[in-house]
Parts: structure tokens; C-alpha cells; sequence
């Protein structure tokens, strides 16, 4: 009976990952807010002249996802800090 689960412990472990769960899953539709952000406002304010293919490949692949990425980092930060 000393290896028994006390429902306490199972409880935590639930909430713990059901918290961590939704604390994921906003950083990744956070993520995919600022990505549509940085790309609408990559389309409203480059002038069409600069719009090459090649330059916006390498625009999607290497500013947008790092920028998406640092701008959920900070915001999901200052939320941690929060509690």
C-alpha cells in the first residue's frame, strides 16, 4: 500500500498539464497572429517594384517566422511574470 497514488498527486499532475497545454497552444495562435500581421503589413507598405519572387521567399522564411516568434516569446513573458 506505500506505492498507492494519492488522488491529490494525480490531480496536480492533470491540472499542471492541462495548464501547460493551453499555455502552448495560445503561443502557437499567438504565433499565427503576428505572422498574419507581419505578412499584411509586409503586403501594404513594400512597394510592388521590390516584390520578387526570390526576395519574398526569403522574406516568409527568414524575417517572418523569427519576428513571429520573438514578439510571442516577449508576450508570453510578460504574461509568465504575471503570475
Amino acid at each position: 500500500m506505500k506505492n498507492e497514488v494519492k488522488p491529490q498527486e494525480g490531480r496536480k499532475w492533470v491540472n499542471s498539464f492541462i495548464r501547460r497545454l493551453l499555455f502552448y497552444g495560445q503561443a502557437i495562435v499567438f504565433f499565427i497572429i503576428y505572422y498574419k500581421i507581419i505578412v499584411e503589413l509586409y503586403e501594404e507598405f513594400v512597394p510592388y517594384t521590390y516584390k520578387t519572387d526570390f526576395l519574398s521567399l526569403l522574406f516568409f522564411l527568414f524575417v517572418v517566422p523569427p519576428l513571429s516568434l520573438v514578439t510571442t516569446h516577449f508576450y508570453f513573458r510578460l504574461v509568465k511574470s504575471l503570475y
